[in-house]
């Protein structure tokens, strides 16, 4: 998701679990090692390497986007 904040924009990954825990974790661009997440993200999960221009665009605007969701169920088979 991309937050506007009013002067600047930020971009934050939001790792949920299922509905049943209600649980997120967020991770910012300003965090410590935010960019070293592209490889696994992409490498281990599929996820399209151009994921993180696509969330910039439009600037200055709240953009959700999924770049992932399991299919599986969440158990892992």
């Amino acid at each position: 998701m991309r937050v506007d904040l009013f002067a600047v924009d930020e971009i934050v990954l939001a790792f949920e679990t299922d509905d049943r825990l209600d649980l997120a974790i967020e991770v910012s661009e300003e965090c410590l090692g935010f960019r070293e997440l592209f490889t696994p993200l992409e490498r281990k999960l599929g996820i399209a390497p151009g994921w993180y221009n696509n969330v910039m665009s439009p600037a200055f605007a709240t953009n959700y986007r999924v770049i992932f969701e399991r299919s599986d169920g969440g158990d892992g088979s």
